[in-house]
């Protein structure tokens, strides 16, 4: 009994349902053929995808952007709005604009009257700065180190600039007429 359920097993599977007998098909054949309009709709998608990426590493740029435009134009408080949705996505941007956002936030921060912030970023534009040398513009890198200074010396004290120094002790210069 069992070699009749074994050879009508053998039978089903080399005849299959339909009796005919199956003849094997050289591999070329079993390959996929993808029929054109859908080669053209995974050509379509991926190129868009392809856009999709390209334009999304040049979104947070484009932001940066119009950050700066904000700051160039005084408006503190809009360029500090888009520098904040901006910081999640701080790790895509190259290492000189990593440093460039930090000085428009913590000089966005300063011009506001938030010094405490303005303190924070504009540290971490200078730190950026000794890591990558050049990463700011030179009048940038200067203005840093001014302002950075000027609120080190207000929040933990200290020298004090021989310039903008006055003494109680000596009278103001009096002007002549």
């Amino acid at each position: 009994m069992g070699n009749v359920h074994t050879s009508v097993r053998t039978m089903w599977c080399v005849f299959g349902p339909s009796r005919r007998p199956r003849v094997p098909q050289p591999a070329a054949e079993l390959a996929v053929v993808v029929p054109p309009t859908r080669s053209k709709l995974i050509r379509a998608v991926l190129v868009m995808a392809g856009v999709a990426v390209a334009t999304g590493c040049a979104t947070y740029r484009d932001d940066l952007d119009r950050a700066v435009g904000h700051y160039d134009g005084r408006r503190y408080d809009q360029a500090l709005a888009l520098l904040s949705v901006l910081e999640d996505d701080i790790d895509s941007l190259s290492e000189a604009e990593r440093a460039e956002y930090a000085y428009y936030r913590g000089m966005s921060h300063f011009l506001l009257d938030q010094r405490l912030h303005a303190r924070h970023w504009l540290g971490r534009a200078a730190a950026r700065e000794r890591k990558a040398e050049g990463a700011l513009q030179p009048d940038a890198k200067s203005k840093v180190e001014e302002t950075l200074d000027g609120l080190n010396r207000t929040r933990y004290g200290g020298p004090v600039d021989a310039e903008t120094a006055t003494s109680d002790d000596e009278p103001a210069a009096a002007t002549e007429d």
